[in-house]
């Protein structure tokens, strides 16, 4: 038998990607965003050791100290320049999955959310587009929840008794 939470979950990520196949208007006003100067530059998302940001990724130097590199070397950083497209996906999946992410699996949840939109940038390098990262972190949000109803160990917190 399906979970109902579980059922609700896969209802909303197929609207929110309806939204993006469409091309709908609350989608439209998240892209067309260019950074021309540095004033434009923007960080869109920001959590659970993930950034998505307009602004190139830039290590420390190399002679920082060891707790800077290890902090910076933790979160997972995707800029592309379709952040605020992207942000704007990664806070509709994180309002899809409320009640589910807790502090024990929220960071993996987000840094595969980053990591699927790195391997998107890494797949399609020179042709990158605001739907196909917003749909490559969607796909993978997917593939969370298709762990959570195939195998009970993964299953949120609130299924344990």
């Amino acid at each position: 038998m399906s979970d109902p939470k579980l059922v609700r979950i896969r209802e909303k990520l197929d609207d929110l990607l309806a939204v993006i196949n469409d091309k709908s208007d609350a989608f439209k006003e998240q892209v067309r965003f260019s950074y021309a100067d540095e004033k434009d530059i923007e960080e869109t998302w920001g959590g659970a050791k993930m950034v998505v940001t307009s602004a190139p990724v830039k290590p420390p130097s190399e002679d920082a100290d060891g707790i800077t590199w290890s902090r910076f070397e933790s979160i997972t950083w995707v800029s592309t320049p379709h952040a605020k497209s992207l942000g704007w996906v990664i806070k509709e999946i994180r309002d899809i999955f409320k009640g589910t992410l807790t502090s024990m699996n929220k960071y993996d949840f987000y840094g595969s959310l980053g990591e699927a939109a790195i391997a998107y940038q890494d797949l399609n390098e020179d042709y990158e587009t605001e739907i196909g990262i917003a749909t490559a972190a969607i796909e993978q949000a997917y593939k969370v929840l298709e762990l959570w109803e195939d195998n009970i160990e993964n299953r949120p917190f609130y299924y344990q008794a």
